[in-house]
């Protein structure tokens, strides 16, 4: 069974028997019972997480895997310079995960990629994402670095008036 809902004001309790719940929440908390086991997940303004029993996940990795995490916020400001670093990924980790959080919407079609100065999209491409509804948009993948890389938000398009999001990168 899954469960696929969206809310905006609202605390949503439910029960089910499987581990499928996904949920698109922008202020509030969601608390399930699955299979006897309650766990809570929400979206905050920076942090999307689950809480499994005595196991904590992150946007579904768990924190007792990740090793590093790079966040960074944005606006629409930042589209003037056409990138924003987020940070470096050590040489030899993998990134596993990364997690686009838009907290106000983006006008004047915004697009936005997050990757290296080799690749702009390798992480998350534009088509993965749609900066102009509030939401959060997930990848997940395995890129291993070999050097010290740096990850950047690219701005490809747009022009907008409006806008701010939170990046954020899970490596191992």
């Amino acid at each position: 069974m899954l469960i696929k809902t969206e809310i905006k004001k609202n605390e949503l309790d439910c029960k089910v028997k499987t581990h499928v719940i996904k949920v698109f929440n922008v202020e509030n908390t969601i608390k399930c019972n699955v299979k006897r086991k309650t766990f809570d997940c929400g979206v905050g303004r920076n942090v999307i997480g689950v809480n499994y029993g005595r196991q904590v996940f992150i946007a579904g990795v768990s924190v007792n895997t990740v090793r590093g995490r790079l966040e960074k916020s944005f606006t629409f400001k930042d589209f003037e310079d056409l990138s924003l670093e987020i940070g470096n990924i050590p040489a030899g980790k993998r990134v596993m995960k990364v997690v686009l959080i838009i907290q106000t919407a983006f006008n004047e079609g915004a697009k936005i990629n997050i990757g290296d100065n080799d690749a702009q999209g390798r992480l998350m491409s534009y088509n993965q994402n749609n900066p102009a509804v509030i939401n959060y948009y997930v990848t997940e993948q395995e890129v291993k670095y070999l050097a010290t890389t740096t990850i950047k938000i690219y701005f490809p398009y747009g022009n907008p008036t409006a806008g701010e999001g939170v990046a954020i990168i899970y490596y191992l």
